[in-house]
C-alpha cells in the first residue's frame, strides 16, 4: 500500500515521461516534415491544424472516459495507441501515413493528460491544490522546454526517426509504471479513498460567483494564448532558416520561451497574488500577443531572446490560470480536466489554421499568418475587457 504523497510522486513521474516524449514528436516533426517531405510554412501550419483539431474532441472524450471508467484504464489506453501510433510512423514513408500517425497518437495523448491532471488533484483541497498544481506545471513544462532544447542534438545523433522510437521507448516505461501502481491500489478513482488525506484545511479562496466567472476567463484566453503558442511552432524551421540556424542551435536558441514558461510556473507557483486578479490576466494576454509578432517579425537575436523571455512568461500565467480556475471548484477532476484540454485545443488548431488561411489567401505577404494571428488575439483581448468582471473583489 502506498500513501498519498508517494502516490502523487509516481503521477508526477508519468508526467514528466508524457511531457518529454510528446513534445520530442510534436515539435520536431515540422523539422522532420520539412527535411523529408520539403513542407514550407503553408503545409506545416496545416499539418498543426489537424493536431488542433483532433485534440479539441479527443480530450473531451479522454476527461469523461478517465472519470466513468477510472485514471489508470485511461492512461493504458493512451500510452498504448501512441505506442501503436510512433511504432507505425516510424516506418512510415508518405504524408498521408504521418497523418495518420498524428491522428492516432493525438487521439491517444488525449486519454493521458486529463487523467494526469484528475489524478494530481485527486484528494487535495483548497489549501494545498495550488502547490499541487505548481508541481504539475514545472513538471510538464519542464520536461516540454528540455525536450525542445535537446532535441536538435538528438536529431543529430540519434537520426531523424528518432522522433518516433524514443518515444515509443518512453511510453513503453510510463506502462510500466502504470502497471506497478494498480498492482498496489485497485483500479479506478474510488481506490484512492483508501489513500489518507494529510492535507491542510479548507481555504475558500472566492466565491461561488467569482471563481466561475474568472473560470470563464481563463478559458477564453487560453485558447487565444495557444493560437499564438501553436502558431509559432510550425514556423519555427522557417525561422530556423531565415536565422541562419541548424537544427541543433534552433532547439537550443528557440527553447528560451519554453524554458521562461517553466520560470513563470515557478514563481507563480509560490506566489499566490495572481489568483483572481484580472489585471493580471489581461496585461499578460496583451504582452504575449505583442511577444509573438516581434519573436516572427524580428530578426535581431537578442531582441529575439529578450522577446522570448516575456512571451514564455505571459503565456504561463494565462495557462496556469485556465488549470487552476478549471480544477479549483470542482467535482469532477478528469471531466474538467478534459475541458480544460479541449480548450487549449481550440487554440491548437485555431492558430495553425488561420496562419495557413492566410497565406492561401495573400501568398504574396510571407508575413500574413503573423498579421492574421496578430488580428485574431486582438479580438480575444476584447472579448476578456467584455467579461471582465465589474467587482474584483473576492
Amino acid at each position: 500500500m502506498i500513501n498519498l504523497r508517494q502516490f502523487k510522486f509516481w503521477v508526477f513521474t508519468l508526467e514528466g515521461l508524457n511531457a518529454l516524449a510528446s513534445a520530442y514528436f510534436f515539435n520536431y516533426v515540422f523539422f522532420f516534415l520539412k527535411e523529408h517531405h520539403g513542407f514550407g510554412p503553408y503545409d506545416n501550419l496545416r499539418f498543426g491544424a489537424l493536431n488542433g483539431v483532433l485534440f479539441v474532441f479527443s480530450s473531451l472524450y479522454g476527461g469523461r472516459f478517465a472519470q466513468r471508467f477510472g485514471y489508470f484504464a485511461a492512461l493504458r489506453l493512451g500510452f498504448a495507441l501512441m505506442i501503436g501510433a510512433l511504432a507505425f510512423g516510424c516506418f512510415a514513408t508518405t504524408v498521408l501515413g504521418l497523418c495518420v500517425t498524428l491522428s492516432v497518437w493525438t487521439f491517444g495523448m488525449c486519454f493521458t493528460w486529463p487523467a494526469l491532471e484528475g489524478m494530481t488533484c485527486e484528494k487535495e483541497n483548497h489549501a494545498s491544490l495550488p502547490r499541487m498544481l505548481a508541481v504539475y506545471n514545472i513538471v510538464w513544462a519542464g520536461g516540454g522546454a528540455v525536450a525542445y532544447f535537446s532535441g536538435g542534438w538528438m536529431q543529430s545523433f540519434l537520426g531523424s526517426r528518432s522522433i518516433f522510437w524514443l518515444p515509443v521507448i518512453l511510453h513503453g516505461v510510463q506502462l510500466l509504471i502504470v502497471a506497478g501502481i494498480s498492482r498496489r491500489l485497485k483500479d479506478g478513482v474510488a481506490s484512492l479513498e483508501s489513500l489518507p488525506n494529510d492535507t491542510a484545511s479548507h481555504i475558500q479562496e472566492a466565491s461561488p460567483v467569482v471563481t466561475k466567472r474568472f473560470q470563464t476567463l481563463a478559458w477564453v484566453a487560453n485558447p487565444f494564448s495557444y493560437i499564438a503558442q501553436s502558431a509559432i511552432v510550425p514556423l519555427i524551421p522557417e525561422l530556423a532558416q531565415r536565422l541562419q540556424l541548424s537544427a541543433t542551435w534552433a532547439g537550443i536558441f528557440c527553447s528560451i520561451w519554453l524554458f521562461s514558461r517553466l520560470l513563470s510556473f515557478v514563481i507563480l507557483g509560490l506566489w499566490t497574488g495572481w489568483h483572481y486578479r484580472f489585471e493580471w490576466l489581461i496585461s499578460c494576454y496583451m504582452l504575449l500577443g505583442a511577444a509573438f509578432c516581434g519573436i516572427l517579425l524580428i530578426t535581431n537575436l537578442w531582441w529575439l531572446a529578450l522577446l522570448q523571455v516575456v512571451f514564455g512568461l505571459c503565456v504561463g500565467l494565462v495557462y496556469y490560470s485556465s488549470l487552476y480556475y478549471s480544477m479549483n471548484a470542482s467535482e469532477t477532476l478528469s471531466e474538467h480536466g478534459g475541458i480544460h484540454e479541449a480548450a487549449l485545443g481550440l487554440g491548437l488548431f485555431a492558430g495553425p489554421a488561420i496562419g495557413a488561411s492566410a497565406l492561401w489567401l495573400v501568398p504574396g505577404q510571407p508575413h500574413g499568418a503573423v498579421y492574421a494571428v496578430a488580428a485574431t488575439l486582438v479580438c480575444g483581448g476584447v472579448a476578456l475587457l467584455k467579461l471582465k468582471p465589474k467587482n474584483n473583489a473576492v
